[in-house]
């Protein structure tokens, strides 16, 4: 993990991140394949992450003190979405 103090590594990581985005995009965006799932997986975390978040719960182990929640699925008719 990335310490967050650390701005320049940090930097790094997101644009690392974004590059890796950018190259495959169209499968990303226009193909219909790639689920939110992935994309919080792929990206959102590990941008958070390179920012010093406990995503994963490795410190905060109280629930009500989680910084990061895993969103409910909704069902079909609502769209089937967290959000």
């Amino acid at each position: 993990m990335i310490d967050a103090s650390n701005f320049e590594a940090a930097w790094a990581n997101a644009k690392g991140l974004a590059e890796a985005f950018l190259a495959n995009k169209d499968y990303y965006v226009a193909s219909g394949a790639y689920q939110e799932a992935e994309a919080r997986s792929d990206f959102i975390d590990k941008l958070f992450m390179s920012l010093g978040w406990d995503v994963n719960h490795e410190h905060e182990k109280d629930p009500y003190r989680q910084e990061v929640k895993i969103e409910k699925s909704t069902s079909p008719k609502e769209g089937g979405k967290a959000d």
